[in-house]
């Protein structure tokens, strides 16, 4: 295999990205370990669309035309300074002339992580099994229905949100992602500052997972679907003739009559939303404080907790009598998570 200089391909790629391109650069020397590895790592390069900011990686050009690839430490009357993650001296002041890349990273590797690939796949084959029962109940009354209805019927269910919410634990069985070049961060952040990245990464990812289930939901009855803001038929049938709750898909009359398809699935969404953050940071705080397998029982029981708390179980243990049912419905409301 032939190999080529540095100096003879960099001025290439810069050219490109300097038109806009965007270009892939493989990892060359150890100053940016343990982040990046030589001959292991590769950064993905595009031109700045704003002014670089401080913890930035930015491909730059020195006065004798070495092209280096440094992270920002510092910004000072307008001009930077740089050093490698596995260096302690800065370089600077670097005026923002020669800088003329920035990298541009994916979302933690997620593409080439099987562990994720794995969560992903088991949530698209949950979401077919649990609304499958919606789509026959349509196909047997050869009726078709509202695009979100099959995410309204199947996650208004509290045991289906149970389950998609354990699938999380795959996808932060890792929390709280320390590695190797935790260390390197916490010299150059504060903990209060890592803690926040955290946190916003756990958000984001649950954010990009429930949206993933919702359209698994809905592409499972596209074909027999449709786009209006308004209840099918279908949902007629579930709610008005009670064959719903035969089938184990209760479409309350209520929700019929006092609102809308996406009205209801936001409403869905963001109580799915809350409730799985909710669950994912019990995790992360059990994991810091005992470690993994603390936060892992901690999950499962929360979530049983959530399971076997309902308004016939308050009902069986006190005798409560039919009429007073509202009050295991209250209770219910302020002690499930």
């Amino acid at each position: 295999m032939k190999t080529i200089s540095a100096g003879t391909y960099l001025p290439i790629l810069q050219a490109l990205i300097l038109d806009g391109k965007t270009v892939c650069l493989n990892i060359s020397g150890s100053s940016m370990a343990p982040f990046l590895i030589h001959q292991r790592d590769a950064v993905r390069l595009q031109r700045p669309e704003h002014p670089p900011i401080s913890g930035d990686i930015v491909l730059y050009q020195r006065e004798n035309g070495q092209f280096i690839l440094h992270r920002i430490c510092r910004i000072k009357n307008g001009f930077y300074y740089l050093a490698g993650d596995n260096q302690t001296v800065l370089e600077g002041p670097v005026p923002p002339k020669q800088i003329f890349a920035v990298t541009r990273y994916n979302f933690r590797l997620w593409h080439k992580n099987p562990r994720i690939v794995i969560t992903f796949c088991l949530a698209f084959v949950l979401c077919f099994l649990l609304s499958d029962k919606a789509v026959k109940f349509a196909k047997e009354y050869e009726t078709i229905m509202q695009l979100v209805e099959a995410f309204v019927w199947t996650f208004g269910d509290s045991n289906s949100i149970l389950l998609s919410s354990l699938l999380l634990l795959l996808l932060f069985a890792d929390m709280p992602f320390i590695s190797s070049a935790t260390p390197f961060y916490l010299m150059r952040i504060d903990r209060k500052t890592w803690l926040t990245g955290q946190a916003a990464y756990i958000a984001l990812a649950t954010l990009i997972y429930l949206a993933f289930i919702l359209v698994s939901t809905s592409l499972v009855c596209m074909r027999q679907s449709f786009v209006g803001n308004m209840w099918s038929e279908t949902a007629a049938i579930l709610g008005y003739s009670g064959a719903g709750q035969k089938v184990a898909l209760p479409a309350l009359v209520k929700t019929l009559e006092m609102s809308r398809p996406y009205e209801c699935m936001a409403t869905i969404f963001l109580l799915m939303l809350l409730y799985t953050l909710l669950m994912v940071f019990i995790m992360l705080l059990f994991n810091l404080r005992r470690g993994q397998l603390a936060g892992i029982a901690a999950v499962f029981a929360f979530s049983l907790f959530g399971f076997l708390l309902n308004p016939q179980t308050i009902k069986a243990i006190f005798k409560l009598p039919d009429e007073l049912m509202y009050k295991a419905n209250v209770a219910v409301g302020w002690l499930s998570p």
